[in-house]
Order: C-alpha cells, then structure tokens, then sequence
C-alpha cells in the first residue's frame, strides 16, 4: 500500500492533515518526523533538494513548513542542504532541449564546459535552499554551512568540478558573507 501524499500532494484544506501521511503540504508530518529525529539524539537534518522542481510538492516553497515546524521544537535542528544533483540534469536538459524536466542515464549529462551549468548549481538550487532556511537553522560547522553533493554521474566535463564548484563557494560568499563547506 502506497501511504498518501507520495503520489500526488495532500488538499492543502486541512481534512487530509491528520499528521499520518507523508507530504511536503502536512505540517504535522514535518512536525511529527522532526519530533522524532530530535528525540533519538540527532540535532542535524540533509533535506534532500531538488531545487525547483516541476511537481509542487518537490518545490523550494516547500522548505516554508519544515522552518516552521523546526521552529516549534524547544530546540531546532540544524539544517544542512542535500543537493540532489539529478535535478541540475533536468533544469539543464528542459532549458536546452525543451522536451520537459528529465534526467537519467539515458538523458544526456548536464557539461560543466557549458557556461550556463554554474547557474542551475547555484541561482536555480543553492541559492534558493538557504535564502529559505534562517541562518540561526544552518548546520555549520566553524561558522560555514554543510552542503552535501549527491552523484556526478549527470554531469559531463567532469574535470571542470574544481571550477564549478569554486564557483559556487565565491558566489555564496558573496550573498552570503560566508563560504560553505561542499561535500
């Protein structure tokens, strides 16, 4: 049996919000789960990130009820971000291909020689992620924030990562006055 809210998002009119299903749209789930997660001993989450997402219920807008509900524990956990790279993949090949929002092994690889790749890393994903989490949120480790990479097999030019990422680090800091960890 598939719970609700993993196929298709829960009503947003609250006759669904039981705190029993799983969805990005329940409150209490985020409240229940993080309950959870903050009562066996762990004091910091890696919500996986797909940047924005085609599907609602995957969107950054998404991060606004897990803040909330993090805020409601006596003490917050700290959130790092799980960069889904899948998703740089797809935005790239929607971009460029318009034939939808795809990635895989059979679509082809998002290349870090294309100028443009940086963007969909950072302006469409990283950037987004932490402008929704308070800084008092961030999991950080000597004051600079933990970003977790998923896979590079959906990239190509891979010898370029060094740059890309360097990139990445130089425009955080500069909108953010501080330079992330990348993992």
């Amino acid at each position: 049996v598939v719970p609700p809210g993993w196929l298709a998002p829960l009503p947003r009119d609250g006759d669904a919000r039981d705190g029993t299903a799983y969805s990005s749209f329940n409150y209490d789930w985020f409240e229940g789960e993080l309950r959870d997660i903050a009562a066996t001993g762990f004091d910091t989450i890696f919500p996986v990130s797909w940047g924005d997402h085609p599907h609602s219920w995957f969107r950054q807008d998404r991060l606004d009820l897990l803040v909330q509900a993090n805020g409601g524990l006596e003490r917050p956990l700290q959130i790092g971000m799980f960069l889904d790279t899948t998703a740089q993949q797809a935005m790239y090949n929607e971009f460029v291909a318009d034939d939808g929002y795809r990635f895989g092994p059979s679509v082809p690889p998002l290349p870090l020689s294309d100028p443009r790749s940086g963007y969909f890393f950072y302006d469409r994903h990283v950037k987004g992620f932490f402008q929704r989490i308070p800084r008092e949120m961030w999991a950080t480790v000597g004051g600079r924030p933990l970003i977790v990479a998923y896979t590079a097999s959906c990239c190509a030019d891979l010898q370029l990562s060094g740059a890309l990422w360097g990139a990445v680090k130089r425009a955080f800091a500069r909108d953010f006055g501080v330079e992330p960890w990348l993992i």
